[in-house]
């Protein structure tokens, strides 16, 4: 990231060459989507000294927020996932070797298997949610933000969501 372009550089080359472009809208994409990658990069090597991946990450973290005993269906934890079917399957099975999660069979459908988060899950997920949490808090207070700006943020962030996600297009899309 440190060789990119800062997102107020990319702005200025908007303003300058691209003056359609240069919207509110679109300051506010390009902030959110590098937000979201400089946040990933600084996440990743914290969940790395707990051995997991993003992706194996997402899935203890979402089987973790469900209800106790911490068992999703597979299609419930896919819709909390940005997995597709099959990447879901590759990544339980890994799960499932290092004894994070277990799969049984589902007595009200006998196709599918629920998967348990494991004792050994549990802990490493909350162990971790906790430091990658540290990190990305550290990077607010190095902002200087306040609890109440990061909760006007999160507010106006939900207000939009809110709206975009009861659109058509997104529920019908793979995102």
């Amino acid at each position: 990231m440190k060789n990119n372009h800062r997102v107020a550089d990319i702005v200025d080359l908007c303003e300058q060459h691209w003056r359609e472009s240069d919207s509110a809208a679109h300051r506010y994409i390009l902030h959110l989507h590098r937000l979201s990658n400089v946040e990933a990069m600084l996440a990743e090597p914290v969940m790395a000294q707990f051995g997991l991946s993003m992706t194996e990450f997402d899935v203890l973290a979402t089987l973790r927020r469900s209800a106790s005993p911490y068992v999703l269906s597979p299609t419930d934890l896919q819709r909390s996932t940005l997995l597709s079917s099959g990447g879901q399957t590759k990544v339980l099975y890994q799960l499932e070797d290092r004894g994070l999660v277990r799969r049984s069979v589902d007595h009200q459908d006998k196709r599918s298997k629920l998967v348990h988060l494991s004792r050994k899950g549990r802990t490493l997920i909350e162990k971790a949610m906790a430091a990658v949490l540290d990190c990305i808090s550290g990077g607010m207070e190095r902002a200087g933000m306040s609890v109440q700006e990061i909760e006007q943020l999160t507010g106006l962030m939900g207000k939009l969501l809110a709206a975009l996600e009861t659109t058509s297009t997104v529920e019908d899309s793979d995102v």
